[in-house]
């Protein structure tokens, strides 16, 4: 059986001390999930916004957008966001970061939020991952 793995890229980085494969790869393993490839792409609003706008014809920035596929997928965040949000949530840019990590990877594992049973089920998930993550700290 093939591992998970996790390709990080930054077209921005974040200014927050911490592995995004420690928030990932975890969720996928409590997921069942094995050998999907995870790239991990943290940028700007400006690209975020492009790539919004091209995939869900959405002119606007957002925090966080995922592409799954068969083989695992791709979650694109904007440090430019989640630095907005963690200071709107009261919270640190590294709880921001692990909160859309999080977010994105059950998106990529078949999760969704459009329909309310769909949402609160993915919301309960989101909720016990991110204790885990904090738990590790």
């Amino acid at each position: 059986m093939r591992g998970n793995s996790v390709n990080t890229f930054y077209m921005k980085k974040p200014a927050a001390a911490f592995k995004p494969e420690n928030i990932v790869l975890p969720v996928l393993e409590n997921e069942g999930k094995t050998g999907l490839e995870i790239n991990l792409i943290f940028t700007d609003n400006a690209y975020i916004k492009k790539v919004n706008l091209e995939y869900r014809l959405k002119n606007t920035a957002t925090d966080v957008i995922s592409f799954e596929s068969p083989s695992g997928g791709d979650i694109v965040i904007s440090v430019d966001m989640a630095k907005r949000q963690a200071r709107e949530y009261g919270v640190t840019l590294k709880e921001e970061l692990a909160r859309l990590l999080i977010h994105g990877t059950l998106h990529v594992t078949g999760y969704d939020h459009i329909k309310k049973p769909d949402r609160i089920k993915m919301e309960s998930k989101e909720r016990k991952y991110r204790k885990m993550a904090m738990e590790k700290k």
